[in-house]
């Protein structure tokens, strides 16, 4: 036996070249999140919103103070401005609560809110607007109809009529912020839908005898699904607006419940003794949702590269 073939018996079989190796194809999706995190806004926003989250989750053992309890003392100021003796960074409300300790709990209900009611909104969404595309004829013009109709109404009206019925509450919001917002994305994905459900990787699927169930689970969808996340994106801003409006009217979710549409709305009555009540949560909705923006549109500008400015 010669050298050469004692030193390939050792060396086993030859590895396989990057040329050789089976290259296993990226999701959409995957392909728009690794464009997405070589923006630095990206990165900024997302780091902002993760910050914004951690501080309403440790919110509750940093505070200074008890953010629902209202100070009857006689020694208690109420709107009083940022003081250091008592601390009260941001100054008391009207009740004498700290204003500082409220906001760091006034997003437990905002964020999850905002983030659940566009899951649903996204859930019945695509699940409509995938049977309109893929089935067409009379079922999409149906669906249509009715998504069209509920496109017509304004945020606002849709919303006061079905708090109106159901009474002021976080479940009330939920529902309102669900069934204006589906609409959007059930446009949205049925565009998306009829345009994938003629490419040839799906007639493929057709003539291999694939199922219509397996061919929107496994081709359709998860090629039609990347505008609809980053629409979802900037949905959850826009939901932190919409609850934020409705409870700034006093619609929202009630007292005791804080929220920082709610500490806005009643702090108005005392603008001008403590501007800090106002401000403060409107700065948090303000800085959130600037920082759910960056993320979004840098998750807009990955999905579709014609959008760059």
């Amino acid at each position: 036996m010669s050298d050469h073939t004692q030193t390939a018996e050792i060396a086993g079989p030859i590895p396989a070249t990057a040329e050789t190796a089976e290259v296993k194809p990226v999701s959409p999706v995957r392909q728009i999140l690794q464009r997405t995190f070589r923006q630095r806004s990206a990165t900024i926003g997302l780091g902002l919103v993760i910050f914004i989250c951690m501080s309403q989750v440790i919110g509750p053992w940093i505070v200074t103070w008890d953010p629902y309890h209202i100070n009857l003392t006689a020694a208690a100021v109420y709107d009083q401005p940022p003081s250091l003796h008592p601390f009260h960074p941001l100054g008391t409300d009207d009740l004498g609560r700290d204003i500082y300790s409220r906001l760091l709990v006034g997003g437990r209900i905002s964020l999850p809110l905002a983030f659940f009611a566009t899951a649903f909104a996204v859930a019945v969404g695509v699940t409509i607007g995938g049977i309109a595309g893929f089935a067409r004829g009379h079922t999409d013009t149906l669906l249509m109809m009715v998504t069209n109709w509920f496109l017509s109404f304004p945020f606002f009206l849709l919303a006061l009529g079905i708090i109106a019925v159901r009474n002021p509450s976080t479940s009330s919001v939920l529902l309102a912020l669900v069934i204006t917002g589906w609409a959007y994305f059930t446009r949205l994905l049925r565009g998306q839908v009829l345009g994938v459900r003629e490419t040839e990787f799906v007639e493929a699927a057709r003539a291999a005898g694939a199922s219509p169930t397996r061919i929107m689970r496994k081709h359709v969808l998860p090629n039609s699904m990347a505008p609809v996340i980053v629409v979802a994106i900037l949905t959850i801003g826009a939901n932190i607006t919409g609850e934020s409006g409705l409870s700034f009217l006093g619609l929202g979710v009630p007292p005791p419940t804080i929220t920082w549409g709610n500490m806005a709305g009643r702090g108005q009555a005392y603008l001008e003794l403590n501007p800090v009540e106002v401000l403060a949560p409107s700065a948090m909705i303000a800085f959130t949702l600037v920082a759910i923006t960056l993320f979004g549109n840098a998750l807009r500008d990955a999905a579709d590269p014609k959008l760059k400015d």
